[in-house]
């Protein structure tokens, strides 16, 4: 398990990322309503692909993916 950098303070620093930036996007286009992309965008990763990427991850790294779960948040909060 790779747990060090921006892996300490989240545990999907991509979707992290990806999130942050439609937020920028939406802010740059000066629409509020373009806001709820990056809502839509993060609710879906958060209900549906993180949780089949954490099942494959508990399968393939067993309990020491499971401590990692328990001290890096999904997200930042």
């Amino acid at each position: 398990l790779h747990m060090s950098g921006e892996f300490s303070i989240t545990r999907n620093p991509m979707y992290l990322g990806i999130s942050i930036a439609l937020v920028g996007a939406a802010i740059a286009s000066n629409c509020w309503w373009h806001l709820l992309v990056p809502l839509v965008n993060a609710l879906i990763m958060n209900w549906y692909y993180i949780p089949i990427e954490e099942r494959e991850l508990e399968e393939e790294f067993g309990e020491k993916y499971i401590d990692y779960k328990r001290q890096v948040p999904r997200w930042l909060l």
